[in-house]
């Protein structure tokens, strides 16, 4: 009999949220084509912006921090997507959304090394805390913006890019049964509006 070892949850967790973040990224893309096309100089075309910017800068860090912990873009479902390339042009990236399989079940503790060793995990760590140091700043651009202006509406595009980003990584924290103190994420409260 085969003996199967413990799935490394921080990895599953990765890799969904990398593959939902993609998606939602391009959906943000194709609705801001979508409005400008639309309804253009709208106040409803800077908030897509904003929201749109938020899931490119997230899709970025993602890509980056990845390679920082060299850890295989394959593992974060961001191998065919650049951040850059895909998402910053004015073409729809819709292409890139072809099927993935999340079935994860390959995946152990072993392939993290030891569960204290686990770059996945420390990946995570580092990522919750710059995604809420750029909401933070997000918020605090909103919150000091003319009312009413294109910055201000852009600003707050951006921070219900972060709330629906937190929220999304709340959900799947439950899901894994990560802590939020361990993806330092805490101290969010998406309800409130406030960091």
């Amino acid at each position: 009999m085969i003996r199967r070892r413990p799935i490394c949850k921080h990895r599953q967790y990765l890799a969904e949220l990398g593959f939902l973040l993609k998606h939602r990224a391009i959906q943000a893309q194709q609705e801001w084509i979508t409005a400008k096309k639309y309804v253009p100089c709208s106040t409803e075309v800077s908030r897509a912006f904003g929201r749109f910017l938020t899931f490119y800068g997230v899709i970025r860090w993602m890509q980056l921090s990845a390679r920082g912990f060299h850890i295989p873009l394959h593992h974060l479902h961001l191998e065919d997507i650049d951040a850059d390339k895909d998402l910053l042009s004015l073409s729809p990236a819709s292409t890139k959304l072809g099927t993935v399989s999340l079935l994860t079940t390959g995946w152990s503790n072993a392939d993290c090394e030891a569960e204290h060793k686990c770059e996945y995990r420390f990946y995570l760590h580092d990522l919750g805390y710059l995604l809420k140091e750029d909401a933070l700043e997000a918020k605090q651009k909103c919150d000091s913006a003319e009312k009413d202006s294109e910055d201000y509406f852009i600003h707050t595009g951006e921070w219900e890019g972060f709330r629906e980003v937190f929220r999304l990584m709340f959900q799947l924290a439950e899901k894994y049964q990560i802590s939020l103190d361990e993806l330092r994420i805490e101290d969010i409260d998406i309800d409130e509006k406030t960091i």
